[in-house]
Formats: C-alpha cells, structure tokens, sequence
C-alpha cells in the first residue's frame, strides 16, 4: 500500500531516482497495454479495448502528475509549476499542428517558431523533472528525498 501512496500522494518530495523509475514503468506498462489492445482490436473486441486502454491512460496520468508535482516540490517550487511543464508544451505544440495542417503560407511559417517553443519547453520540462537535483537538506514540503 505504501508504493500506491508514494506514487499516487502529490504531499512531499520525491528524487529523481524515483521519478525515472516511475518512467520506466509508465513505459513498460504501456507497451503491454498497447500489445493486448491491437490484440482485442484484431479479434473484434473494441468496446474492451478501449475500456483496457482508458483505464490505464486515467490512472498512469494522476500518478504522472503526483510524481511531477513532487519533483516541483523537491525543486521548493509549488505543484503549480508542474502544470505549467506538462499543459505548455503540449499547447504549443498542438497549436503549431493546427496552424501548419490550415496550408496557408502565413500560418505554415507562424507554426514554426510555435513548435520550436513547444519543443524548448518540453526540453527544459526534461532538465527540472530528471536531471536537476532538488533542494539540499529540508525545505517547506519536507525532508531531502535523496539523490
């Protein structure tokens, strides 16, 4: 019960240790979701399949967002901040989809630089939840988690 705790409490601070292997895992169990949902989709079973595919989906995206919040934390960053990491990129991204998929000169050249800032954000998205070590020793969301 402690790791549906641990993984699911957005409360507290967790390592980067810990958030890659929450990646790790969100990885492999979608592969395995993947495979069994082509399988029922073959077999004519698609009303399972998309209950088997939406299950996971729902609760793999809360955990995601407890773990980024935690990261936030670890940061001394409030939970906000983990919103704007994940809801941006995906934004401007789309938006820049949306413009270039309308053909039109003018909005083909604007989704440029619109998918790039997309892009740069996911990346610097990447450096805050993985790569960049929290606060040394306590701060105001709780003790030091570790590497």
């Amino acid at each position: 019960m402690d790791w549906v705790r641990r993984n699911f409490d957005p409360s507290g601070r967790t390592s980067r240790l810990d958030f890659w292997r929450l990646q790790i895992v969100f990885v492999l169990a979608a592969a395995m979701v993947e495979v069994v949902v082509v399988q029922l989709v073959k077999a004519n079973l698609s009303a399972l399949a998309m209950a088997l595919f939406c299950l996971p989906i729902v609760a793999g995206l809360s955990a995601a967002l407890a773990i980024a919040i935690r990261r936030m934390h670890d940061r001394n960053r409030s939970g906000w901040w983990a919103l704007f990491f994940i809801v941006l990129p995906t934004a401007f991204v789309d938006s820049g989809i949306a413009l270039a998929a309308s053909r039109a000169t003018l909005a083909i050249l604007l989704s440029l630089p619109v998918i790039l800032l997309g892009f740069g954000l996911t990346f610097w998205s990447w450096l805050e939840f993985g790569l960049f070590r929290g606060t040394r020793g306590a701060n105001r969301f709780g003790p030091d988690p570790g590497p």
